[in-house]
C-alpha cells in the first residue's frame, strides 16, 4: 500500500475587520450674506458619518452629496466635498466645501467656500458661509 502526503494549506489567519463607528449629522441653517445663492450640499438631507473607531478614511453622505476626509485616532474629522455649478452671471462657479472638528466636541464646523473658474471676467462677487453640524 502507498503512503498519501497531504499537502498542508498555511493560510494567515483572517485579519479582524477595523468596527466601524459613526453618527447622525444634522445642518439646520447656514448663515451667508443676504444676496447669495449657495451651493451647499448639508441642509437637505441630514448626513452619515462613517469611520473606522480607530480612526481612518471617512466619509459623510448628505442625499446624494458624499464628503470625504479622515478622522484621526484623536477623533479629528476632516471632510470636503468640490462642486461646480454655473451661475446667473454667466459664469462657472467651483466650491469647496468642509465639515472639521473633533468629534468630542459634540458638534463640528462647516465652511463654503466658492470661486469663479480661472480666465472668467464679470463674475459676481464670492459668497462664503458657516454653520454648526450637530451629531446625533
Amino acid at each position: 500500500s502507498g503512503t498519501v502526503v497531504v499537502q498542508a494549506q498555511t493560510q494567515p489567519p483572517p485579519q479582524p475587520q477595523p468596527s466601524e463607528c459613526g453618527a447622525m449629522l444634522v445642518v439646520y441653517d447656514v448663515q451667508v450674506r443676504s444676496g447669495c445663492r449657495i451651493d451647499e450640499r448639508v441642509t437637505r438631507a441630514p448626513g452619515r458619518l462613517s469611520y473606522p473607531c480607530g480612526g481612518g478614511p471617512a466619509q459623510a453622505w448628505f442625499a446624494d452629496s458624499q464628503f470625504v476626509g479622515t478622522v484621526d485616532a484623536g477623533g479629528n474629522v476632516m471632510l470636503e466635498i468640490q462642486t461646480g455649478f454655473p451661475f446667473s452671471d454667466g459664469c462657472q462657479w467651483t466650491t469647496k466645501q468642509q465639515i472639521m472638528g473633533n468629534l468630542g466636541a459634540g458638534a463640528l464646523r462647516y465652511e463654503y467656500r466658492e470661486e469663479p473658474d480661472r480666465g472668467q471676467r464679470g463674475c459676481a462677487a464670492a459668497c462664503v458661509a458657516t454653520a454648526t453640524v450637530r451629531m446625533q
